[in-house]
């Protein structure tokens, strides 16, 4: 790796200092043998309680008491220091997750950082020390490290004149030793302490890192920004926190800003790939930096307003809100109408974890409590689908303790916030690897004053999702405007509903929409069901399916519905249902193409039953039942009991191919209604043959 030069005279240094490595054995032992015994000199001087450090900290009782001196150079031990060394600056940066590769990676310029040991020293080095927690008190002698550079790291307070503040709000560090640290090197530690600015920190370079503690690293400049990268590139600020000025990098190429704090927001952004680029380039926020009560338990949670504060803080075009463990509380948060969070943004909130076992409220007590849940947001989210376009990750969901709705995906026609052919309705949202506990229901699409148009949702992903104790679980609806007339294209998959009940009507699953179009697969609908009379556990009808299927879908052990199904398609299309194993009745109507069969061990006495009938086609799964029950127009059914075999209405076979084999010939057996007996037909010399026997 080549690495920057930072000047002609550093590079003779550095080119010396690699002449003075190459010298003879016997020169370097002198050199040794010589620096040993300064050091020991040293090493008694420096002791804690000398003459030199009581004065330094009598003088300056705050960091002052941490500074030491030290020579310019190791070339010349003996000259008077230029400038101190501060060795809990030097800790603090040890302590930092900042090893030597980490700092490298973290920067991605060629400046290197000492791998700083317990004992703070390097290169083989007598420093003395009782580790980084220890309660002596490090010792750094002047030949082991120069003042102005640890592996190539300056450090902003060794730069500071005397007198040296408290670096306090009240007496805060001067912001030109940042300045004089980075005109010195290219890489520079900020430790922990208030910083005062007149000026932005800048340098007309490439390649400049500036890293700081953390969030106690603060800078205040009171006015513009803290600092400024220029039109330079490859300049990295990082772990820091600054007033409303923030962070300038918009005329910079490849430049990164990576966790610095602006006002109290978090902000970070990908690496710059043009210096074209503009604005702060932010990609996510954490809700934690908005979290003002509770500890993340049950009984203390954290207030949940601190998600809609970090959607607020995500720039324009959205982002991720990240949401660590622990349990979240508060009133319903609502996105996407004129004047709310989230208006014409992608957000992604993204939980830490989620449990999506089929563990009750009850379970997690008995089992480990709190510890369990993952991310828990106990708040219930509305948005407004042509407001604003979002996804929900890794999150258990819960109601607001108002209750009602977890998630309501509500299409205001009247409130676009982009007014172009429902652009962002068409962009879809998601919900992904998320447990629902209650809700009525867990899922609601649905619009609202959408007039003679409807509302429409394309491009939506629902998958491995467990939604158990909802009143209601998923509900999808055209919404009563003026037309039926509303668009639903989305997958559904993987999908698990457990103890959604209730004594209504109303079903577990309720689809009512004009057009619906998708891939709905892998459902289990478990002990659910509302158990009003004639009530159905899953209730599906649109006017057009044209490209919707629903596949592999059973009901455990248990449904609490009088009813299985209903599935109506009454105009065009066609709605295909395959894999479908079912315990009650199961109505079919219009326009339908169904494969089930009664769950062998747990099932009750379901029928298949068929009414209104366009063109529905029943098709038996193998190795199940297939009860059949009243069917209205026999002549629109189409019955098959086998591949190639056909039935009445009553079950009975009504035709079947059989197929040739080798010395035979297929035969075609038919059931003929008036002579009450089958029929079957074959062709022998090009002619069709009936007959009352089967061939042999």
């Amino acid at each position: 790796m080549t690495l920057p030069a930072e000047s002609a005279s550093e590079a003779e240094s550095v080119e010396s200092r690699r002449r003075r490595r190459r010298t003879s054995s016997a020169d370097s032992a002198d050199k040794v043998s010589g620096w040993n015994a300064r050091n020991k000199e040293r090493e008694r001087r420096d002791r804690p309680g000398d003459e030199l450090e009581e004065r330094s900290q009598s003088a300056h009782p705050s960091r002052a008491r941490r500074l030491r001196h030290a020579v310019r150079s190791e070339e010349n031990a003996d000259d008077t220091a230029a400038r101190r060394v501060d060795v809990e600056a030097r800790r603090e940066l040890a302590a930092l997750q900042t090893d030597r590769r980490d700092f490298l990676r973290k920067s991605a310029i060629g400046v290197g950082i000492l791998a700083l040991g317990a004992g703070l020293g390097y290169g083989g080095a007598s420093a003395r020390a009782a580790g980084i927690t220890g309660g002596t008190r490090t010792v750094i002698t002047d030949t082991e490290i120069a003042a102005r550079v640890i592996g190539g790291v300056r450090i902003a307070t060794e730069f500071i004149p005397d007198p040296v503040p408290a670096g306090t709000d009240a007496d805060p560090y001067p912001g030109s030793a940042i300045q004089a640290a980075v005109n010195d090197g290219l890489a520079v530690y900020i430790p922990s302490g208030s910083w005062r600015l007149t000026a932005p920190i800048s340098r007309p370079v490439d390649n400049v890192t500036i890293i700081g503690a953390g969030r106690s690293t603060k800078l205040v400049r009171g006015g513009g920004p803290c600092v400024s990268a220029g039109s330079q590139g490859g300049w990295l600020i990082s772990n820091l926190a600054t007033d409303a000025g923030g962070v300038d990098i918009s005329s910079a190429s490849e430049t990164r800003i990576s966790e610095v704090w602006v006002n109290g927001v978090l902000t970070d952004n990908r690496p710059r790939a043009a210096a074209a680029a503009t604005g702060a380039g932010y990609y996510g926020v954490r809700a934690t930096d908005f979290v003002t009560s509770g500890d993340g338990t049950r009984s203390s949670p954290y207030n949940a307003s601190a998600i809609e504060s970090a959607i607020n803080a995500l720039p324009a075009h959205g982002g991720i809100v990240f949401v660590k463990a622990g349990w979240y509380r508060g009133p319903r948060i609502n996105l996407g109408r004129t004047g709310e969070g989230g208006r014409a943004k992608s957000i992604t909130i993204q939980g830490e974890s989620a449990d999506l076992s089929g563990l009750n409220t009850e379970n997690y007590d008995a089992v480990g409590g709190d510890d369990l849940f993952g991310t828990a947001l106990e708040c219930g989210f509305r948005i407004n689908t042509y407001g604003c376009q979002i996804a929900f990750q890794n999150l258990v969901l819960l109601p607001p303790a108002t209750g009602g709705e977890t998630l309501k995906f509500e299409g205001k026609l009247d409130d676009e916030a982009i007014t172009s052919n429902n652009a962002l309705p068409i962009g879809g949202f998601r919900i992904q690897d998320c447990k629902f506990m209650g809700g009525d229901p867990a899922i609601w699409i649905t619009g609202l004053n959408t007039g003679d148009w409807g509302h429409q949702n394309w491009n939506v992903l629902i998958e491995r999702i467990h939604i158990r104790e909802a009143e209601r679980a998923i509900r999808i609806d055209d919404d009563g405007g003026n037309l039926y007339d509303s668009i639903f294209r989305g997958n559904l998959r993987h999908i698990i509903i457990q103890a959604s009940a209730g004594d209504g009507t109303a079903p577990a699953v309720f689809v009512d929409i004009a057009n619906l179009k998708g891939d709905w697969t892998d459902w289990l609908i478990e002990d659910s069901g509302q158990t009003g009379p004639g009530a159905y556990c899953l209730y599906v009808r649109a006017a057009r399916t044209e490209g919707f299927q629903l596949s592999n879908v059973d009901f455990g052990d248990a449904i609490r519905s009088p009813k299985t199904a209903y599935f109506e398609n009454y105009l065009s299309g066609q709605m295909t249902i395959r894999g479908f194993v079912f315990h009650k009745d199961v109505d079919l109507n219009g326009f339908i193409d169904f494969e089930g069969g009664l769950n062998a061990f747990w099932g009750g006495p379901g029928r298949v039953n068929t009414a209104n009938e366009g063109s529905i086609v029943i098709r038996k799964m193998r190795g199940l039942s297939l009860p059949l029950g009243a069917i209205a127009t026999p002549a629109n059914v189409t019955i098959e009991i086998a591949p190639g075999k056909t039935a009445g209405p009553s079950g009975e076979e009504r035709a079947s191919i059989k197929p040739g084999t080798s010395g035979n010939r297929g035969v075609l057996k038919m059931w003929d209604a008036t002579a009450g007996a089958y029929r079957y037909a074959s062709i022998e010399n090009g002619a069709w043959v009936i007959s009352s026997t089967e061939p042999s």
